[in-house]
């Protein structure tokens, strides 16, 4: 493995006030700030020293994930150390995945780009925003305000049609926070399972 120099997790820091990512501050100062974000806008952005001759190629795997402590970390990463081929056999796992996502629906038309919208770019962002958009936004971190009811019902329209079994568990799962009469939490909080009592409801 190659030890990075350097990371930041909070893109404003990265890229520096009045700048884009043509620019980046960090980069023209050759160095990370080693920040972390817990909202705002998050990146993932290592600083590695490389030196290669004139001609010469260098490979780097950047593996992202979650684990609970280091230890899992440890273990996760083991099967990846210096294996290029068990880096190949994941990734082409991951992209049979995503593809048996997206042959669920295909559209033709007449225009490419319009299809690559349709048949690529919404079915992937209305996954992101199944897993990840009730937990973290620009101003949340996931854990004080709970998971909105009626949202997450609503997240659930994006998939239905390519991940009908995630879709069944996450309806379940929001439907035993509706009570008898018919109305709901209006949030709940995914690390306790309790219910939002502040006095309203969805």
């Amino acid at each position: 493995s190659h030890t990075p120099l350097g990371f930041d997790c909070d893109r404003e820091s990265f890229i520096g006030n009045y700048r884009s990512e043509s620019n980046p501050a960090a980069v023209e100062r050759g160095s990370s700030g080693n920040t972390s974000a817990y909202r705002g806008n998050g990146i993932a952005s290592f600083s590695h020293a490389w030196q290669l001759e004139p001609g010469e190629t260098a490979e780097l795997t950047l593996i992202m994930g979650i684990a609970p402590d280091e230890q899992s970390v440890a273990e996760a990463l083991a099967p990846y150390a210096d294996n290029p081929q068990q880096v190949e056999r994941s990734l082409a796992h991951l992209r049979e995945r995503w593809q048996s996502r997206l042959c669920r629906l295909s559209v033709t038309t007449p225009n490419q780009l319009f299809d690559e919208t349709l048949n690529t770019w919404n079915p992937y962002q209305c996954m992101t925003t199944f897993n990840w958009a009730r937990f973290v936004s620009l101003y949340e971190c996931g854990i004080r305000r709970g998971i909105g009811f009626r949202d997450s019902c609503q997240d659930t329209l994006g998939v239905v049609h390519s991940e009908p079994l995630a879709v069944r568990e996450r309806l379940t799962r929001l439907l035993g926070k509706q009570f008898s009469e018919g109305d709901a939490f209006h949030q709940y909080f995914p690390f306790t399972d309790a219910g939002d009592l502040s006095g309203y409801s969805d």
